[in-house]
Order: C-alpha cells, then structure tokens, then sequence
C-alpha cells in the first residue's frame, strides 16, 4: 500500500508484513490484571532496506516496540515528511491492510511494527522524515501513551550504521548504481607510481593479500598537461587486459551475497570499449554486469559491477588487443548486503514454545550464537534487524561457530533433535559438528561427542541435527553444539534454531554407598577437596556421597595446592571402586593438555565391587613431556590417548612432595623510582596470576613458562586516555628474557599499545620505565582499564623472571615542542622495534629480536637528491644500528662516506653515552622513510633517539 499526495510526491511508504496476524494483541496469561498492568511504546530506531539498492533509489525502515503487547489494543506509527504543510499520514492495527507486525515475542510479551517509507531518489537523501509511535489500550480508541517524534534522513541512517559497524559506508549519489550502499575495500594510490592498495586488506578479512597489478605496459604521469592531474597510461595486452586488482587469497565467493563495483575514470580514443574481464572473460552468470563503456575522446566516468566467483583478478581491458586508454580515480566498492542494520523482509519466527509444547525456538542473541569458542574469536555473527544472525569468517580463516540453549529449557526437557532454518548459506556443505550435553559451553572438552556432518546445502533450507542417544542420560541432555571445518570463505544467515523430539524425563539409578575412604600411611598428605578442587571431564560429575563418577570421562583434573617445579617429584594416592572388571587409568603430573612434567603411569582398580587404594610416585620425565617449568595439578585420564575411564568412582586423592625445589636466592630488594606520585603495587594481594606463576617466599611473583601471566591491580578505574607510567623492578636468572606489558587486563580488555621489555643479563637486578598512552588502533574495545598486565612475548614463554616491584602513576602528557624543519615527528614511528615515549619525547629500543622501525620524512626525497641527516639520542648497549633512507623496509641510498646502502654505527665508531651525530645520504629511488634497524645476527639494545633532522643539501 503506497502513500500518495505527501509533499512533491518523492516517496510512498510500504507498512512490513513480516508475520500476519489477526489482531496485535496476544493472549495474555492471566486477564484479571489487565487493569494492572499497561502497554508501553518506544522506537527502536532506523535502518535501510536492500531492496532498491543499485536502482537509483532507497528504502528507510523506522521501527516501534510493543511491551505488554497483551493488553494493547493497537498501535502505529505517523509518518510526515520535516517542514511539509501536510498532515503526513497514520498507519496503524486498526486498519486492516495494516494489521502485519513485524516481528512477536510470545515469552517477554513484546511486539515489533514497522513502516518503510520506499522509493526515496537519491537527491533527497538528506531529507528528514519525521515518525511517533503510539499505542491504544484493549477496547480504547483513544491513544494511551506515544513516542517523542524523531526525524530520519538516509544519510543519517548510512552514517550511523557505519559508526555501528566501524565501516565507513557510503551511498553512491549517481551513476549506472545510484542508490548502491557500498564501503570502499581498496583504492589506486595516485601520488607516485606505485602499485600497493592503499585503504589495506578487505575489512572481512578475505583479501589479506589483495594488490593492484598490470597486465600490458603502463606508465606513470605525474600531472602533465592539459590534464594537470595524475593518471596511469595503459597499452592492454594481447588479451586486452590492463590494470586489475588480483585478489590472491579467498575464492568460490558467493556471487549472489558479494558483488562488488569498480568505479574510475577512463579517457580513450573515441569508440575505444572498456569491459572488465576476469580470465579473460566476462561473468554475467555469476553476477558479471558485462557492461561496455563506450569511449568518446574525453574523460567520463564508469561503474561496472563485478561477482569475484573465482580466484583471480578483475581487469579493466579494452575489446580488442593492444589499445590504449588512460585511468583515474580507481575505487572498488563492496556492495553491503545482509549487514547488520539491513533488514531484509524475511518472516521471524516466534520464539518459546509451540501451542503443543513439543517444541522450542530459541531467541537468537549473543548468549545463544557464540562467537568465541577454544578461546579464540574466529567467527563474526551479525545480527539482522529481522532477528537472524549471518555467519561468517573474521579473519580470513576456517573458523568455528558456537550454539547455547538456555539452560532452563534444555535441564528440564530431553530434546533429541535440533531444527535449523538458515538462507543465503554458501561453503557449509563440509562442516562438522559437536553435540554437547549436560553444559551450555559450546567449547571443547575431553571427550566430545564430535565427526558429526551438518549436511547444509548452499542457499536456503532447513536441517535437522541429531543428538547421540548413547551420550543422553541423567543431568546430560543435549545442551548446546559448535560447527567446526568451516572454511573461509563460506557464510550463512541462520532464521531460526528449534528444539524437537522430546524424549523421557531421565532419572538417576541410585548408586551404593562407595566404602569410606582410609589416608594413606605415613605423613605429610594433602587430601583433594572432591567438591571444590577438581576439573571434570564430561561426563564426570560429583555424586551424592562427595565422589566422583567417571564412567566415559575421558580425564580429571585434580588441584594442587600451589605451583611445583617441574623437577620435584609428587606421590600421589588415588582411592575409589569400580564396578567393571579389568579398569585402569593413568596419572600424571600437569594439566591435561599440553602441560604434563612427569611420565603417564598405569594403575588398575582391581576387581570389579571391591574397593582400592593405589600409590605412584610420579618423577620429572626424562622425555616427551610438554616444555613448562611448573605444574599445579595432577591429572587422572583414561587408560590410553582416546580411551575413557570405564565406570569407576573415585572417593579420594592425596598427594605429597617428596623431593623439595632449589631454594631461591633472595631476589635484590627493589627501589621506589625516582620523583613523587609512586604507587606501589601490593605483590602479596592486588596481582592476578595466570598458570605456572606463583607468589615466591621473598613476596615476589615469579613467572615461568609459556602461559604464564600477571595482571597487576591498580587503586581504580581509569579511562582509557589517562596515559600511565610504570616502573617494573625484578631480576632474572636466564639471558635473554623479555616480556610484555599494556594498561588493560590479560584478555579482551587492553587499552594501550603492546610494549617489549628486556630483563637484561641473568642475575643482574633490572628496574624499567615506561609510558602507557591509549592505543590509536588494534585495542579492545573497552572504555575503562584497572589493571597493568605482564606476560611473555607472542608465541613464546617467559624463562625464570622474578618480579620485584611494580609502581605506577598517572601522567600528563605535554603539547609537544614545536620540530625544526626537516625535523622527523618520532611519534610516526611504525615497524616492530622500539616505542614511542610521550613523556619524553623519545623513542626507546630495547629489542630481543631482529626488527627494526621507520619515520616519515617530513618530505620525499628524490632520486639523486642528497640530504643530510643529524641524530641525537643515547646508546647504552652492546649491539650496534643501521640508518637508512628508502620505502621503510628497502634501503633506496648511500651513504657518503662509505658508499654503504646504509649508515652503520657500532662500538667501533660509537661511544656508549649520549651523542649526536651527522652524516649524508644520496637517494637511489623516491624515499619517504627513514629507517632503523638492528645489524645483522644480533638486536638494538639500549638505544634511546631523541631527535632526527633530514635536511635537503
């Protein structure tokens, strides 16, 4: 149904039907409170629509939210273009062609209804269109209560859907697919004769390798006249081909969910066409445009959309070999399709329980699609403005994909299947699946029920996911599932999840009482807390009696008391009674995965009935183990790798050390840092440890190993601007330890950018200093951070660091002084080595691995231009640096003196203590950086710059 006689006519507007209903109204519970209990209304917001995309027009979708929609009679939205004389118009239930609400929610007693005001061209895209919602009582025709009017424009709403996805989308306002909503995923830089993508990798990960290239033979025209601006100037090849973007990483993607269209400018001989061409060829089948651009002698502008089906590359060519033509202006553009903030017009489902309780359809939300599943966060789930959520990968690689039912559904209800409806699914044919039962955690655990095919056809459809009726049993209904083998490029939008097949209500078989467990003689034993100090491997629980039952776990995890070193050796006794003949276990020292210090040794439990009790001493394994230098607890597993523990259950465990650790030697006491404002850290109290670290005798924290970490608590929250300086203090008994630190805590929270320290020579006393200052990018996204974290560098483990002291305290950054010309802005500073000192206005280098950093140069440097350049600062290492001019990573000089590519200072030619030193360079190729790195086969220690100044001879 359209409007009609609004102002100029520009628009109509379209009421949603998402789901027909008779009435607005839902039955509610218990009518005798309706007098109780009044309706409420509220906007939910604006989005855009997909239909009319790329047709020269667009669609504004404004929303209202219905709460105790039971006891509402009706309710609609006025809609009036801002600053018109007309009335607008009200679309409400009560008129029949409008009675379709968008979307209902049966258990919180909510509803949604839209309006879509449709056709919109693009020249009034900025205007505003005004809209109230309202709601009326049952059997009231009068309004009860309506919204403060808000007023929308398309731009607007382009403009707040990019903040919400941090993309920079954009409407394009004219040519072949006005009315496109696109963001840019790559632009041809037009300010030297380069070829690099200057706007990075594709934001979806999937072009990570993405390069412009050239087929034929192109040059460079630096704003030549009559022209008087840059341009490429193309002679195509044999195949007609010219400059392309050859996408190298990511392929079979969807041509019906990712197009994309290239825009540019061209200028060729009239009559010349312009076609893309993608092996050769055009793909109309595959979402290819095919169009042809006709050439007139000037230059004109040119949109042609693309489907990137195929690895490879999409040229701009000319039909016909070897033809010349001149570019500009290259974008290329992904068309936003499917997008959180697009509402396709799809049917929601009702959420809760059918009529008959046979079944129910979870409400889809970030408690029940979980993206982070084993710790990383491999998958992104972007919600739709219909209630579905579209799948697919956030960095470029296979990922996985987490399902949680609520947990008050699933512990009461045997449900035996699962009903998923998805559309738009691409890629998933292969995945696999884990049913997870008696835990809302779609994450790993021993013994998954897993290899389990997910059969999901490309597009739309609906599959039916079986649980193993062998795993169901008491407190262990199907709770939860995770997609695996997911490749990257695949993708899906997910409608609706519902449980089916309800089963019988499993009780438990009561079990005997288990014999009374007896200590072990001797003394120095430590008994287990079975109810508090173990980690149960499904399907292990705790039993009535305070024992374990482990029938079909494939391990257990016993706590220690504190962490011991690797070398100590620990008896164990292990007490319990199995009723199966024949079962045995093994035991170990560490953690389950990835952590075990000690050989596996194989116990039996005896026959089946009769009660045991069983000792081992478990020693430092001479191989095979795992590389950590700790362990905290003692793991009992099934008899061998894929095996679980037949029916046993385990009444008691004990342990003691038998043979006591080197004592420490008394770490250097630490010293509070020069100047006032220090706080210092409570060692004993306010730090978090991560696994293998531990508080030593002396109250200092020591971490060792590979997962070890420390977060140190502040006195309060700070805001994420607030720059802080830290001083951490310690001593290390290895060469060549490093460690990081930021503002923030260990995951998820990191406000700050990543700094490396070095604890210098073993057995020396370290004290450092640095400055935290809010990240500019890559940081979580938290406003907030009330921690210092320290943990070992990327991929690799901390070797016996003891942390004395850690002070901190907030500081101000001053404006910075004004540079001299030709004065490098240190803070520009990229690369790997080094950081950024704002306090200071310097940049540290302290770096246990070969890398290096580059500057921007205050302005290119030319082929043949020579230049001088002065550096000031402070060296107090060992390992000597390389200077250079060039591209950051290649060095484009020489140097005057020695004819080197580069300046190389060492302590052949530089004295440790402060310095400042001067020297020539003459380019071989354009420069734009400045660059510092490490001689070859060693690392930049001790190196502080504080001033670089490149002046042109």
């Amino acid at each position: 149904m359209k409007l009609t006689k609004c102002t100029k006519k520009f628009f109509a507007a379209i009421i949603s039907a998402a789901m027909m209903l008779p009435v607005i109204a839902i039955s509610p519970a218990n009518m005798g409170h309706a007098a109780e209990i009044e309706p409420e209304v509220r906007v939910l917001g604006a989005t855009l629509r997909t239909d009319g995309n790329e047709t020269g027009t667009q669609s504004l979708r404004v929303g209202i939210e219905v709460s105790n929609a039971s006891y509402a009679g009706a309710c609609g939205v006025k809609v009036k273009i801002a600053g018109s004389l007309n009335d607008g118009i009200v679309v409400s239930t009560e008129d029949k062609k409008y009675q379709s609400v968008y979307s209902v929610d049966k258990e919180a007693d909510k509803v949604q209804y839209t309006v879509v005001v449709a056709n919109i061209p693009m020249e009034y895209s900025a205007r505003e269109i005004e809209f109230t919602g309202f709601v009326k009582k049952l059997e009231s025709s009068e309004i009860f209560a309506q919204t403060p009017m808000i007023s929308r424009s398309v731009d607007g709403v382009v403009s707040s859907m990019g903040a919400s996805l941090e993309e920079e989308l954009e409407l394009l306002k004219s040519g072949n697919y006005a009315g496109a909503l696109v963001y840019k995923i790559a632009e041809l830089n037009m300010s030297n004769n380069t070829f690099s993508d200057s706007m990075g990798a594709d934001v979806l990960g999937k072009y990570s390798e993405a390069a412009f290239v050239a087929k034929g033979t192109k040059s460079y025209v630096a704003a030549a006249e009559p022209e008087n601006v840059p341009y490429y100037s193309v002679m195509t090849d044999a195949d007609g081909k010219g400059i392309g973007f050859d996408i190298k990483q990511g392929s079979a993607i969807n041509a019906e969910t990712e197009k994309y269209i290239y825009s540019f400018d061209v200028k060729a001989e009239a009559e010349t066409q312009i076609v893309m061409l993608n092996w050769g060829e055009t793909n109309p089948d595959n979402g290819d445009d095919g169009r042809k651009i006709t050439c007139t002698g000037e230059w004109q502008n040119c949109q042609i959309r693309v489907a990137n089906t195929t690895q490879g590359c999409h040229y701009i060519s000319t039909v016909g070999a070897e033809k010349e033509y001149k570019l500009k202006n290259l974008k290329i553009y992904r068309i936003v399709d499917g997008l959180s903030g697009v509402a396709p017009d799809v049917n929601t489902p009702v959420t809760g329980w059918n009529n008959e309780k046979t079944e129910y359809t979870i409400k889809l939300d970030e408690n029940s699609v979980v993206t982070s599943v084993n710790g990383s966060e491999n998958a992104q789930a972007i919600k739709n403005s219909d209630g579905s959520y579209t799948i697919s990968s956030a960095k470029g690689t296979d990922f996985e994909i987490g399902f949680s039912f609520p947990q008050r559904i699933w512990s009461n209800n045997n449900f035996r299947e699962v009903k998923v409806k998805y559309r738009a699914a691409s890629g998933f044919g292969g995945s696999q699946r884990v049913n997870k039962y008696g835990t809302a955690s779609p994450s790993w655990e021993n013994g998954e029920d897993n290899n389990h095919p997910n059969n999901i056809t490309d597009g739309s459809g609906e599959v039916v996911l079986k649980a193993n009726e062998e795993r169901i049993g008491y407190q262990k209904y199907f709770s939860a599932m995770r997609w695996y083998g997911i490749p990257a490029n695949a993708t899906i939008t997910i409608e609706s999840i519902t449980l089916s097949d309800k089963g019988e209500i499993i009780t438990a078989t009561p079990r005997p009482a288990p014999p009374a467990p007896q200590a072990p003689e001797g003394e120095g034993w430590t008994e287990v807390d079975l109810a508090k100090d173990v980690v149960l491997g499904n399907p292990a629980y705790i039993s009535n009696y305070s024992s374990i039952i482990a029938n079909g776990s494939d391990s257990i995890e016993v706590e220690l008391d504190k962490s011991y070193d690797k070398t100590q050796s620990m008896q164990v006794c292990v007490a319990g009674i199995a009723y199966s003949n024949d079962v045995s276990f093994r035991v170990w020292s560490g953690g389950r995965n990835s952590s075990r210090t000690s050989g596996a040794e194989t116990m039996t439990a005896g026959s089946s009935g009769v009660g045991f009790s069983k000792t081992v001493t478990l020693t430092q394994a001479s191989s095979g183990a795992d590389p950590v230098e700790t362990f905290n607890k003692i793991t009992i597993c099934g008899p061998s790798f894929g095996q679980s523990i037949k029916d046993m259950e385990i009444t008691a465990v004990y342990y003691k050390c038998l043979v006591q650790a080197t004592p420490r030697p008394a770490p250097p006491a630490p010293q509070a840092p020069e100047g006032e404002g220090w706080t210092e850290v409570d060692l004993a109290k306010d730090v978090v440890l991560g696994p293998s670290a531990y508080i030593s005798d002396y109250s200092s924290v020591i971490v060792n190993g590979s997962d070890c970490y420390a977060e140190f608590k502040l006195d309060k929250e700070y805001d994420k601007t607030q720059a802080m300086q830290v001083c951490v203090a310690g001593i290390s008994y290895s060469n060549d330890v490093s460690f990081r630190t930021w503002s923030g805590g260990r995951w998820g929270t990191r406000t700050s950018d990543v700094q490396t320290l070095s604890a210098g020579n073993s057995g020396v006393g370290f004290s450092k200093t640095i400055t935290l200052t809010q990240a500019v990018s890559g940081a979580d996204a938290v406003d907030t951070y009330g921690k210092i974290t320290l943990c070992p560098p990327s991929g690799q483990s901390i070797k016996d660091l003891e942390i004395t002291s850690v002070y901190y305290k907030p500081v101000v950054i001053q404006e910075r002084p004004e540079l001299e010309d030709g004065e490098i802005d240190l803070s520009t500073i990229q690369g790997s080595s080094g950081c950024w000192d704002p306090v200071n206005y310097q940049v540290n280098i302290n770096d246990t691995q070969e890398a290096y950093s580059w500057y921007n140069l205050r302005e290119n440097v030319a082929s043949g231009e020579t230049v001088t350049v002065r550096m000031i600062g402070e060296w107090s290492g060992n390992n000597g640096f390389r200077v250079w001019i060039g591209n950051g990573h290649s060095t484009f000089c020489t140097e005057a003196l020695s004819g080197q590519t580069y300046k190389k200072f060492d302590s052949s030619n530089l004295e440790k203590g402060e310095f400042d030193e001067t020297f020539q360079f003459t380019a071989t190729g354009g420069c734009d950086y400045l660059t510092v790195k490490c001689i070859s086969g060693s690392c930049i220690d001790g190196l502080v710059i504080k001033r670089i100044i490149v002046t042109k001879d």
